[in-house]
């Protein structure tokens, strides 16, 4: 998958929007109820410390949105951790910036 991390529109908050993700990957969004997965957010955080982001992660396997956590972990990689169920189930991933031709 492929997404563009960026300022919102509101200009508070970074946003993550799909921009490219396997036929697998939109196969499975739409199962879960999304049904145009590209152009989707799924990302919205805000600063809340020292290389730390706070917010919400849509997730388009369960149509959810869940607490987010972003950690920044040197240049152009990110860490990020979404959990549901008041923290009882947490998955984690991590995303590294590519260049775009």
């Amino acid at each position: 998958m492929v997404v563009n991390v960026s300022r919102c529109e509101d200009g508070r908050f970074y946003c993550a929007i799909v921009l490219k993700a396997s036929a697998k990957a939109q196969a499975n969004a739409a199962k879960g109820g999304t049904k145009h997965f590209i152009g989707t957010e799924i990302l919205r955080v805000r600063p809340s410390g020292e290389g730390m982001f706070k917010g919400t992660a849509f997730d388009p396997e369960t149509n959810m949105h869940v607490d987010a956590t972003v950690t920044m972990n040197g240049p152009g990689v990110m860490d990020l951790k979404a959990c549901a169920l008041f923290g009882l189930v947490c998955e984690s991933q991590r995303w590294t910036k590519v260049n775009r031709d």
